[in-house]
């Protein structure tokens, strides 16, 4: 069973009352939302109030051996979790869970090939008889945008774009102050740009496919011959100068801020958000590609863009889950015409 974090100094400032994210909180809560992050590598959980702020948060490896084992691991997190909110008074209203894919109406149909045997199925369905709260789910990238947009880096900002780099990547676009989602609400899928053609093999590389942590610690382990080498090791061969750790690194940074710049060159955005979890590795991570997407992109796209990493870190997924979940629980006002 995995350990629940709970950030007991943040939990104590709140009941004290305190300014989260510029938000008086002395008001009594007795509800909060969970939000949950499905990764290729690992499920984050965190139980978030309705200012946005965590009160508490777990990790687990993601159980990628089928479904049933999947949907074990999951029942349990989601479990341990709601049963620490009542330990503190709280009660959950409502859940959200962040996938790596499209989803519509909350079925997931395609994308999702780190954990194909989710393709087709309904989390809220699956869910439905262990726990009695409404349950969402959506695209992971777009729940770090929705945080980011409300309480973090993005907070004020009206045209940016936002990518996660991990064992894919993902993406999200808000234009004018509204999250573009594309005529069938599957847009920025960013990830699956095609912008390699090998004509000798008659494919095309994706940009994941060239950029996303997987593809990088892939040409880690290949180049050093240690099929067991990780994301962590890499980042510290690199911070301690050994060659090959260099020689990816640099491989990474040029395929990734290629990609950015491209999105840039088309987007014009303010502001581009860098998220996952090897931007959280330091801030030489956004700075290499900030100084090689400013290089690459037209002089005039690129003019006063800011580049930077997530304000809500790791987390940010899970708080835009347990935000929107919270939102969509609501119920709805009617209108009534005069």
């Amino acid at each position: 069973m995995g350990e629940v974090l709970v950030i007991d100094t943040l939990w104590n400032s709140r009941k004290a009352g305190g300014t989260i994210f510029g938000m008086h909180t002395e008001a009594k809560q007795n509800t909060c939302s969970l939000g949950v992050d499905v990764g290729g590598s690992a499920v984050k959980a965190a139980l978030v109030d309705t200012f946005g702020m965590a009160i508490c948060h777990s990790k687990r490896p993601t159980r990628v051996s089928g479904q049933e084992a999947f949907l074990g691991e999951l029942v349990d997190l989601v479990g341990e979790m709601t049963r620490h909110a009542a330990r503190k008074g709280l009660a959950v209203s409502a859940i959200g869970i962040g996938v790596p894919g499209l989803v519509r109406d909350n079925c997931i149909i395609d994308g999702i090939n780190n954990l194909p045997f989710l393709l087709g199925s309904s989390l809220p369905g699956l869910l439905a008889s262990h726990f009695d709260c409404p349950v969402s789910v959506d695209n992971d990238a777009f729940y770090m945008a929705s945080a980011e947009s409300r309480y973090g880096a993005a907070s004020g900002a009206t045209d940016v774009l936002f990518l996660t780099v991990g064992t894919g990547i993902g993406g999200a676009v808000m234009l004018d102050g509204r999250f573009y989602r594309g005529g069938r609400g599957f847009g920025a899928e960013m990830g699956h740009m095609l912008v390699q053609c090998d004509e000798q093999e008659g494919r095309y590389r994706t940009f994941e496919s060239l950029a996303s942590t997987s593809a990088l610690v892939a040409r880690y382990r290949h180049l050093t011959g240690d099929p067991r080498a990780t994301g962590e090791c890499l980042v510290q061969a690199y911070l301690a100068g050994m060659s090959h750790a260099r020689e990816v690194m640099e491989w990474h940074f040029q395929h990734l801020s290629a990609g950015i710049a491209s999105l840039v060159n088309i987007f014009n955005p303010h502001l581009v958000v860098l998220g996952g979890g090897i931007a959280e590795a330091g801030d030489f991570y956004v700075d290499q590609v900030k100084q090689r997407v400013l290089t690459m992109a037209i002089k005039e796209t690129i003019d006063g863009v800011s580049l930077v990493g997530t304000r809500l870190g790791n987390l940010a997924g899970c708080i835009g889950a347990a935000y929107s979940a919270s939102l969509a629980s609501r119920p709805r006002t009617a209108v009534h015409s005069i």
